[in-house]
Order: structure tokens, then C-alpha cells, then sequence
């Protein structure tokens, strides 16, 4: 019941605070997030504690604020810069120190209501504090942290949870870029928050790791042609666009992509008008390769009427790019594609080739 009237309320605060609804109102949005961003404040100032995100946070049952009077900004700075005051100081939140070997013997719906009144007696003005109900996940007797939503958590010498926006607890592909062969598989963000577990003092560095993931042409062509934008191409009528790929699972260890277009008029087109309005259809076979791993080597633009003019443009970081081939084609072991592209008034038609092996 409580998950469904959650969904009802996110299902009414989202068409609120959404522009596409003529009831939407950012005002009122604001103030109904505004309450629980308050809760959030409070309770991270009186419980000292770090790592707020959204609506939790981690705190140390032996250091919550501890005061004599009522708590203000002034007063909080002034413990975190001096330390110790007459009237503001750190203690336990129970009634005595809590140690490591206590941990099983602790009952967390009665730490939970210690905590929520310790926060309304830390702030005895605020009336927003009462509308919550608190909850203590877990307790843990280890934590180490770096900035924010990274985090880990162990209880004695085991790792209990790993966090880290962005990426994943898992083992990663150790890739060497010296001698440009994987070396092995670990998990970094692991090991990373292990060390400034240990000694926060003298982190090491990690060793460059490869995350494999899905490209789409539309965020790939943003990503690797903004750079290109004053980069132009000599005029000319003809250009000559080949592609060199390792491919180091086969004994035929060299993929060519070859790209022929001719223009009406010599024109002299920015290499991102040009690259990226052939990008997608240059992504596409590379998705059409079944179980292997794509290493660029360079992307050339050759110029017919310069023949010792070679232009190396870029690289593209094709690591790891998989496809699938459909059924039928998996029948021939050579195959060519040949894919029309059409320019916006300027290139005439041309034809890509695609040379591969299954």
C-alpha cells in the first residue's frame, strides 16, 4: 500500500512541476521538494553527518552535535573550524559510547527514534521535522568516501557495499596504453576506496581501465566531430576516405573501409559537415561485425589531384565495438555492402564499400 500511494504522489508531483501540463507550476514544485531539502540540512547539521544524498545520509553514532542552546550557522562553523566550544561540542547519541563488538546488540528502530529527537531538540523552532519518520538502514564500522555518492562501507575487514556514480562494481578490463595490450581484469573502484580506507594520506593511481558500452551514432557523431568544426577540407572534386582497422581475434588482421564521393563543384566543406553527415552510415557496419573487437588505426582523407598529400584525420576509439550478423548472412564468408548516400545539394550520390570477414 505504501509503494502504491508513493507512485501516486510522484505520478501528481511530476505533472506539477512538468511544462507540458497547463496546471504545471515550478513555484509549487519547488515548495513541495523545498521541505524535504530542509529535513535533509537538518538532519545532516545535527547529526554531523556526510554523504547526504537525497535523503539520507551517514553519521557516527559517537559524534552527533551536542549543545546547550539552540543551534545556528554561526555556531556550527565554529565547531567545524575550532573544534570543542563551551556551548556546542560533539558526543554520543545514546546514552554511552558505542563500540565494535556492541554492533549486533543494537536495536535500529530505537536508534531511529533517538536520532529524531535529537534532531527536533537540536532545532526546537522547526515544525517540518515532526512530518517525517526516520529510518536507519544498516550499521557499519568502517567508511571511506571521495566527494559525492562515492562511497564504501565495511563492517570489521569485509567490504560490504562499493558506490561510485558513473560506474559499476564490477572487474574491469586493465588495459595497458604503453604496449596497447589488456592485462587483465580487476575491480578498480574497489580497490580505489579500499586505499583511502587504509592510508587516506597516499592514495595510488589506477591503473587505466576500459568500460565496455553500447555507441549510438547520434551521441558518437556529437561526441568525436564538435572539435572538427574549423578543420576544413581542400577544395577539390574528388575525395578518397579509407579506413584501417586491426582486427586481432582473425589471421586476417587488416578491415578496409573504403569511401570514394565525387562533388559538383569544388567546394571546401568543414570535415565536420562533411564527417558527420556520413558518420551514420559508416557506424553501421561496424554493427553488423559479429564477436569482435574493433581497434582503430587512423581515418586518412587522400586527395586524388595531391598524391603525397595524406591528411591522418583522427582516431576513433572503436575498443570493444560487438555487432550482430543476421542469420543469413552468416552463411558467406566474404562479404560486400554497398550503402547510398545521398548529399544535401553539393556531393553528388556516392557508394560505400565495405569489405569484411565473418
Amino acid at each position: 500500500m505504501n509503494k502504491f500511494i508513493k507512485l501516486i504522489i510522484n505520478t501528481v508531483y511530476g505533472d506539477i512541476v512538468s511544462p507540458y501540463f497547463q496546471l504545471g507550476n515550478t513555484i509549487v514544485g519547488n515548495n513541495i521538494t523545498g521541505r524535504a531539502r530542509a529535513m535533509a540540512w537538518y538532519m545532516e547539521k545535527a547529526l554531523h553527518g556526510i554523504q547526504t544524498i537525497t535523503d539520507r545520509r551517514c553519521f557516527e553514532l559517537n559524534r552527533v552535535v551536542k549543545l546547550r542552546y539552540v543551534l545556528t550557522n554561526i555556531k556550527y562553523n565554529r565547531i567545524r573550524r575550532l573544534g570543542k566550544q563551551k556551548d556546542l561540542t560533539l558526543g554520543p547519541l545514546l546514552e554511552r559510547k558505542i563500540r565494535n563488538q556492541d554492533r549486533p546488540y543494537l536495536d535500529l528502530e530505537k536508534i531511529a527514534i533517538k536520532t529524531n529527537e535529537h534532531i527536533q531538540k537540536t532545532f526546537p523552532r522547526t515544525n517540518i521535522i515532526a512530518k517525517y519518520e526516520l529510518e536507519v538502514k544498516k550499521i557499519v564500522t568502517g567508511l571511506s568516501t571521495h566527494g559525492a555518492s562515492k562511497y564504501q562501507t565495511r563492517i570489521d575487514d569485509k567490504i560490504t557495499n562499493t558506490k561510485m556514480r558513473s560506474y559499476k562494481n564490477k572487474k574491469y578490463i586493465i588495459y595497458d596504453p604503453k604496449t596497447k595490450k589488456i592485462k587483465g581484469e580487476k575491480n578498480t573502484i574497489e580497490s580505489w576506496l579500499n586505499f583511502i580506507y587504509k592510508n587516506p594520506n597516499k592514495v595510488y593511481r589506477e591503473e587505466p581501465f576500459v568500460e565496455k558500452n553500447i555507441i549510438k551514432t547520434n551521441d558518437y557523431k556529437k561526441q568525436m566531430f564538435e572539435p572538427l568544426i574549423k578543420v576544413f577540407i581542400h577544395p577539390t572534386r574528388q575525395i578518397k576516405l579509407r579506413f584501417r582497422y586491426k582486427l586481432p581475434n582473425l589471421q586476417v588482421k587488416v578491415l578496409i573501409f573504403f569511401l570514394q564521393m565525387k562533388f559538383i563543384q569544388p567546394n571546401q566543406l568543414t570535415s565536420y559537415d562533411f564527417l558527420y553527415s556520413i558518420m551514420e552510415e559508416l557506424l553501421k557496419p561496424f554493427l553488423l561485425i559479429q564477436n569482435q573487437t574493433v581497434i582503430s588505426e587512423a581515418v586518412s582523407i587522400i586527395y586524388p589531384q595531391k598524391k603525397t598529400f595524406k591528411y591522418d584525420l583522427l582516431k576513433l576509439p572503436l575498443f570493444n565495438v560487438k555487432g550482430v550478423i543476421p542469420g543469413r548472412e552468416l552463411q558467406e564468408r566474404f562479404r560486400t555492402l554497398n550503402v547510398s548516400i545521398r548529399f544535401e545539394g553539393r556531393p553528388m550520390p556516392c557508394n560505400i564499400k565495405v569489405y569484411g570477414i565473418n
